[in-house]
């Protein structure tokens, strides 16, 4: 009701000209659609930080994109290839996260939670398996990768949540790794659950927390339970990062094929090796100049 008392009038023609029907993923977003476009509009279901409409578009046809559309459809091409993007095990994380602090808050279950992530897109996250006990919650998300061939593809990543004093404690639990070496992004024995999830998170619970009045804080314990077998596929032991695999992401969603992902595990091994004393890196580009410099050079191990 408060959105639409700062419509000075609602226009009514006599032609329909269109009907569309469409996601809105926030109220500020709402209201910049209404000023930019709308003449009338219906209002048919609202759930929490979600609106359905329907947009009746008087006297012209209107065809418009959202800046901020949701992850789950948004695209790139890898050449020709239209490709689904998906979302970062970061993201998974701080979903799960703001779903279990308002299950802790409110004591009713969550079905989907929409958040904002650091590039700037908002996702509406599916939420299974909520837990409400007496002091604590958990909720927990299935990564969804898009077409990006991602070995976490279709994993569960789990967040409980209890109340403290004050603060909030971000901690890793079943198959989230822990770090043994220098230069990655969290010190060695820290959970490996990285800086901008870790600030997602926070963002996420602290959110609901105002949202609810509490002024307590929360400790957020992170977990996935297939997360140590994964791991095994990923790049996580050569780096030094045991028991599992890492919360990770920088803009909250995957783009399928991304050099740039790439990109930041060269970076991050490199950061670890010059942490270690190492001032020469040898790169290859496959199995072939691996085994050429096996040849020239010996045995290469994983320490060199």
């Amino acid at each position: 009701t408060h959105i639409f008392s700062r419509i000075k009038s609602i226009y009514a023609l006599d032609t329909i000209l269109c009907v569309k029907k469409i996601i809105i993923g926030s109220r500020q977003k709402l209201r910049t659609i209404i000023s930019n476009y709308v003449k009338c509009i219906s209002v048919w279901d609202m759930f929490s930080d979600t609106l359905t409409i329907n947009m009746l578009v008087w006297y012209n046809v209107i065809t418009f994109t959202m800046g901020d559309e949701c992850v789950n459809e948004k695209y790139i091409y890898s050449g020709t290839q239209k490709l689904r993007c998906g979302y970062t095990t970061g993201s998974c994380a701080a979903a799960a996260s703001m779903a279990a602090a308002q299950m802790l808050l409110s004591g009713k279950t969550v079905s989907s939670v929409s958040i904002t992530v650091p590039s700037g897109d908002t996702l509406e996250i599916p939420i299974i398996h909520g837990k409400l006990a007496e002091n604590s919650a958990s909720c927990s998300v299935i990564k969804d990768s898009g077409d990006d061939p991602d070995v976490t593809a279709g994993i569960e990543i789990i967040a409980e949540i209890c109340r403290i004093s004050h603060g909030i404690i971000i901690l890793g639990g079943k198959g989230v790794g822990k770090v043994t070496k220098a230069g990655l992004d969290q010190p060695v024995g820290e959970w490996a659950i990285n800086s901008v999830p870790r600030k997602m998170i926070t963002a996420a619970v602290t959110e609901i927390a105002e949202l609810y009045g509490y002024n307590g804080g929360f400790q957020v314990t992170v977990s996935v339970p297939d997360g140590e077998n994964i791991a095994k596929k990923t790049f996580n032991p050569r780096m030094g990062i045991i028991g599992g695999i890492s919360i990770i992401g920088t803009t909250g969603i995957i783009e399928p094929m991304s050099s740039s992902a790439m990109l930041g595990t060269i970076r991050a091994e490199a950061n670890m090796r010059k942490a270690a004393g190492y001032h020469t890196l040898l790169l290859t580009v496959g199995n072939y100049s691996a085994d050429f410099l096996r040849l020239k050079t010996g045995d290469i191990s994983e320490s060199t």
